[in-house]
């Protein structure tokens, strides 16, 4: 109602304020589209609708898009002196950083904000790009005290702020620690879910699968798995979401040694590889995944195969891909 009345200023806050919510409900298509409705000329230095565009990107693992909406957003923020809202931004651009392997500039980026005012929700970010730098670079106790600070951190949080916390922390699920931190986000996220929060339900269904997987138990793993197959059919079966999805069933087919279906998973996987952004390491992390389940079953023509794939994909001397090489 703003847009059509050229109300800018207040249609803007509107959206901001809205945003959040709509990314736990699987709208983001729909916040670009508000988005795009504004004039060129606000699309292009509004801050809020930068933030709002970076959110959507995050939720979409495109992260080299979120890098660039979130410092436009910061800076846009800085420019009219909101120091909490330019603070935020900048948290969310460093982890954006950090997963397109520009590792030294986001810690970098990371510690300059840490030694300025945070509100809370800077203070939850900067604490979640200190679990994914220790990850990397240790100490090896360091990722478990991190979540730990993070799960306190986010407590009595938006619904968003949880959704946004928790993607792929199950890489680090083996760490010392890591796998009861996540059962505690698990559970406050599930708290946290309100009716028509469906992404945030689907993501939570997944965290908990792995943490059961890890934990060694499959029956529980088997009744997930159902779970989110429905969650995904029910969200119209999201990129992200499904090929996280995918990646849970083949470790799962590993295991129970189905290798006909290890096999399906596995093409199933490299078919979906192509919808995700490339300016990261997710391609090359979910191929990694391939690659060993292949070998898992003794499928070294599989394995060649991707391998030749694997170095052929950009990214490959992302910082944060050593620990996988």
């Amino acid at each position: 109602m703003f847009v059509r009345a050229g109300a800018w200023d207040k249609a803007q806050q509107s959206l901001a304020e809205a945003t959040p919510d709509m990314l736990v409900r699987d709208e983001s298509a729909q916040v670009i589209r508000l988005v795009e409705q504004f004039p060129a000329d606000i699309q292009a230095n509004s801050p809020w609708l930068a933030h709002a565009r970076g959110l959507c990107a995050w939720t979409h693992y495109r992260y080299s898009a979120a890098r660039s909406a979130m410092e436009q957003a910061a800076t846009g923020f800085d420019a009219l002196g909101r120091h909490d809202d330019a603070q935020r931004a900048r948290a969310m651009q460093a982890l954006a950083m950090f997963f397109c392997g520009h590792i030294a500039e986001a810690r970098r980026l990371s510690e300059t904000i840490r030694s300025q005012p945070m509100d809370h929700e800077a203070e939850v970010l900067s604490e979640l790009f200190n679990f994914w730098y220790e990850a990397h670079y240790g100490p090896v106790e360091g990722p478990g005290r991190r979540l730990a600070k993070v799960v306190d951190l986010v407590r009595g949080n938006s619904a968003e702020l949880w959704f946004r916390c928790m993607p792929r922390l199950i890489m680090f699920a083996s760490r010392p620690g890591v796998c009861a931190q996540i059962q505690r986000l698990v559970h406050g996220a599930r708290a946290a879910t309100g009716d028509g929060h469906w992404s945030l339900q689907a993501n939570t269904n997944l965290t908990e699968a792995w943490a059961f997987f890890w934990q060694g138990r499959i029956a529980e793993v088997e009744a997930e798995l159902q779970r989110i197959e429905e969650d995904s059919n029910w969200l119209g079966q999201p990129a992200g979401l499904r090929i996280r999805l995918l990646t849970l069933k083949v470790s799962y087919q590993v295991i129970c040694d189905d290798r006909d279906a290890v096999r399906a998973t596995c093409d199933a996987i490299v078919a979906h590889v192509s919808f995700l952004d490339h300016s990261s390491d997710m391609p090359l992390a979910i191929l990694i995944v391939v690659i060993a389940a292949s070998a898992a079953i003794g499928d070294w023509p599989a394995v060649r195969t991707h391998l030749q794939g694997f170095h052929a994909v950009a990214g490959r001397e992302n910082p944060s891909m050593q620990m996988f090489l």
